[in-house]
């Protein structure tokens, strides 16, 4: 074996070097370790890549080390190395001794390897895991946000199956399906640059995730089935699923009645640009305010949905990839609210007993090509979506009976399109995205006294945003200038036609806004070993005309400079800063632009005069991350702070029964937005535990005017949390997690309300004896707000695994005290609202899960 050696030194040492045998061949999956002369503990840790080669940090400068190199097929290496004059070729005889006398060790439960963290998936299993996901929101510095997947508390950029992004955004369909048994390690790509072009001009701080799996080709997935009763309920899964070096799929029919909401599992949770594609909804049934638990405790459903995707890969680098989704899905809720507003030193107070039904139809498909090699990326997205959705609707309001009809339709049908290549040798890139929208609203409201409305809406969009840039790398420094324009009109139609007796009244609008940006971005990029800076100067012009009734009402006509900087330096090997900032400004929406009055629902009716007003926005964020994979240790902490400076105020008036009217006047307002999180995970190797310490406090403030005076609306949110996992025990798994959330309500400094939440969370896992396991999961609720509620859940389930016949039945029992009624509260800028839900009745289940 022969070992070259090579240090550089910046703010801290790096070890690199090249493993090979006496034939000069290069070793692969060497193991490389290293310490001091005196120490005991191992200080860096990595494996060599297929070329042999190995890159070690060490925080600070040491004169001496001892480097141990392992290898199953080579006999151990242990050299004490002076890091200022030393040796650069090593030989190392084979291994000729039986292999009973080798003690090999297994990869560390988290190692990080150039800039990828890897997480040992069986160092973290227990005998409760089944999808990924079961791992994933145990493992140290990864959180889970409701689906969304959270790397130093930013979502990830991109999430890969033996990288390849078959999914794209709507990763959560394999991490709910995929079998936690199939994949070797997660891993996450520190600094991930996908866009191979980009790779040594454009830096990247995003983190990606990567589901290494065992086998080279997989054939896994997910297959249940399962009844229970009463009311009569079912839970069907069939998750196929096959993975190849170069070709991927996965299917999906899904359909269940006990309040598990897959729908989830279609959302993209990736996307970022919503600009494009954020839905306006013009009408809305009141409905019922999803509860803080479990969907499976509340939810009353009947949902089907069926996917299919795929992802191949061809010998010259050109991917094709696709995916379509259908999703029916009914749900039918009740609640009980008591609604308090504050209206100056005054209060109103509204009491509704809610009833909701509400049915989804979507459909959704998108096809792709994609290249992306060293000297050309391209990528060409063809997407579109459907839905269809109905709902009704019986409100008791304060003693009168309100009924609500809802029909709405969205449609969209968009492309993009991504080409970068090179022409000579400057980088071009040219960018072009378009998209048609189509959305009727209608709502027909019934009142008790016979006063009847139907409001009909009718909303299309037409847009379409190109650019061309280049990219040219000079010393450390990477320049970007960037052209482009931006075409895109709305048209808004409404009609409101509302009935007292006899008497008719109609109101309409006939809206549309037009607008044409023109537009010149300077972006430059400074890239050094450990600092990164990033700074953007976009230039538009810009061009808004609104027409009401086919007539000129109001038109803009600016230059606007949004410029944006962000700096990421890295203290050493082990600590990293975040720092940016960023201006921009806004004009109103189509959604507030129409003067005569849109009915939202029974109880809200909206106008707004028809000028095109502004807002700036100032965001900025300050972040630090620590993470030392080898002692299982991750940090991070943030800061951010929006502030909106407005053209105008918000203002609500608000009649005796709860019925209020939202309108904007042009009296310039604030609005400010101050949030700080925290988190630590560690990683208990000898114990097996896994820590997880989150916190977080926000404040919130708003210059709003309700009747005819003028309020500041403060809110203050607190809130602490703690996740413990310890599987010590092969036959006994526990979990707990507590949350405590605290808030207050200032209007004009007085204090008006403060609430407060603790929640215990307690699993317990046994496995008495081989193949047999029984879980108790209980859950504990405090609530304080006017008075003191609690509730408790628990629930019971008993597996058996027959391995013959790979299959596991399973027996459950689902809300064991049959808890009827579950209270909440929720915050709104006037108001406080004390929610309660109905919940769903104990249940019992059989359920029957099969292997691939």
């Amino acid at each position: 074996m022969a070992f070259s050696l090579a240090i550089s030194s910046y703010s801290q040492q790096i070890i690199s070097g090249k493993i090979k045998d006496s034939a000069s061949n290069p070793i692969s999956n060497a193991n490389v370790s290293f310490k001091t002369v005196d120490g005991t503990s191992i200080l860096g840790y990595t494996i060599t890549d297929n070329t042999g080669d190995f890159e070690l940090k060490m925080a600070s400068e040491i004169d001496s080390i001892i480097l141990n190199i392992s290898h199953i097929s080579f006999q151990p290496l242990v050299e004490n190395i002076n890091t200022k004059n030393y040796k650069t070729v090593f030989y190392l005889k084979k291994q000729i001794d039986a292999l009973e006398e080798i003690v090999v060790k297994s990869p560390p439960p988290i190692y990080k390897k150039r800039d990828t963290i890897n997480y040992n998936v069986s160092a973290f299993s227990d005998n409760n895991d089944k999808a990924i996901r079961d791992i994933i929101e145990k493992l140290p510095g990864i959180e889970m946000d409701g689906d969304k997947i959270l790397y130093n508390n930013r979502p990830i950029q991109k999430f890969y199956i033996n990288g390849l992004d078959m999914l794209e955004g709507k990763y959560s369909l394999a991490n709910e399906n995929l079998p936690a048994e199939a994949v070797k390690s997660v891993q996450v790509v520190e600094n991930d640059q996908p866009i191979k072009i980009l790779d040594s001009l454009v830096f990247s701080d995003r983190a990606s995730l990567n589901l290494k799996l065992k086998n080279d080709i997989t054939v896994t997935g997910t297959t249940r089935a399962g009844i229970g009763g009463s009311p009569l309920s079912w839970d069907v899964n069939t998750t196929p699923m096959l993975f190849r070096k170069n070709i991927q799929g996965l299917g999906s029919y899904q359909a269940n009645n006990i309040g598990k909401g897959i729908e989830k599992q279609l959302e993209d949770l990736t996307v970022e640009d919503y600009e494009t594609n954020e839905r306006k909804e013009f009408v809305k049934l009141v409905g019922v305010m999803p509860p803080p638990i479990e969907s499976k405790r509340w939810i009353f459903n009947n949902i089907n949905f069926l996917s299919t995707n795929f992802i191949k890969k061809f010998d010259n680098d050109l991917e094709i990839k696709g995916g379509v989704s259908y999703l029916n899905n009914n749900t039918d809720q009740s609640s009980y609210s008591e609604k308090r507003i504050f209206t100056g030193e005054n209060e109103i107070r509204l009491n509704e007993e809610i009833n909701t039904f509400q049915n989804q139809n979507n459909i959704k498909g998108n096809f792709t090509l994609h290249t992306n090699k060293k000297r050309l990326y391209f990528e060409n997205k063809l997407s579109f979506e459907h839905e269809a959705n109905q709902g009704k609707e019986s409100v008791v309001a304060n003693n009168s009976d309100i009924f609500q009809k809802k029909v709405d339709k969205y449609s969209i049908i968009k492309n993009d399109l991504d080409l970068k290549t090179f022409v000579g040798k400057k980088l071009i890139q040219f960018n072009s995205s378009s998209h048609i929208i189509t959305s009727p609203q209608a709502l027909n409201v019934s009142y008790s006294d016979t006063t009847s409305a139907i409001q009909n809406i009718e909303l299309n969009d037409w847009r379409t945003k190109n650019s061309a840039s280049f990219i040219e790398r000079v010393s450390n420094f990477t320049i970007i200038p960037e052209v482009g324009f931006l075409l895109e009109k709305k048209t808004l139609n409404s009609h409101l036609q509302e009935q007292n007796g006899n008497e008719m009244d109609d109101n309409g609008n006939e809206i549309s806004k037009i607008s044409a940006i023109p537009y010149l971005s300077l972006g430059t990029q400074f890239n050094s070993k450990n600092l990164n800076i990033e700074l953007n100067l976009p230039f538009r012009m810009t061009s808004i005309k609104l027409l009401d009734d086919n007539e000129l009402n109001n038109k803009i006509d600016k230059l606007l400079i949004f410029p944006h900087v962000k700096l990421k330096y890295d203290l050493n090997s082990k600590w990293s800063v975040r720092i940016g900032s960023g201006f921009s400004q806004i004009f109103s929406e189509i959604d507030q632009l129409y003067s005569s009055p849109i009915l939202v629902n029974y109880r809200n009716i909206q106008r707004f005069p028809s000028n095109l007003r502004g807002t700036k926005i100032l965001d900025s964020y300050l972040s630090s991350s620590f993470k030392n994979p080898l002692k299982g240790t991750f940090i991070d902490f943030s800061l951010s702070n929006l502030e909106r400076f407005r053209d105008f105020t918000p203002s609500y008036t608000i009649n005796e029964n709860g019925f209020y009217r939202f309108n904007l006047i042009d009296v310039p307002s604030q609005q400010s937005s101050f949030k700080f999180n925290s988190n630590l995970g560690k990683f208990l190797r000898k114990s097996k535990t896994v820590l997880k310490l989150k916190n977080s406090v926000s404040f919130d403030s708003s210059r709003e005017k309700l009747d005819s005076q003028e309020n500041n609306i403060e809110n203050y949110t607190y809130s602490v949390g703690l996740q413990v996992n310890n599987t010590l025990l092969e036959w006994l798994v526990v979990d707990f997690e507590n949350r405590f959330l605290y808030s207050k309500k200032y209007i004009d400094g007085d204090e008006r309300t403060s609430y407060s939440l603790q929640e215990y969370n307690f699993d317990l896992s046994i496995m008495p004896y081989e193949g047999h396991l029984v879980s108790f999961n209980q859950n504990y609720t405090i609530n304080q707000f006017q008075n003191s509620t609690s509730s408790y859940f628990a629930d019971l389930e008993y597996q058996i695994q027959v391995p013959e016949w790979d299959i596991e039945l399973e027996l459950g029992l689902q809300n064991i005290f049959n808890e009827k009624e579950y209270i909440s509260l929720f915050n709104t800028d006037f108001s406080v609202v004390e929610n309660i839900t109905h919940l769903r009745p104990r249940l019992i289940f059989i359920g029957l899960d099969l292997k691939f």
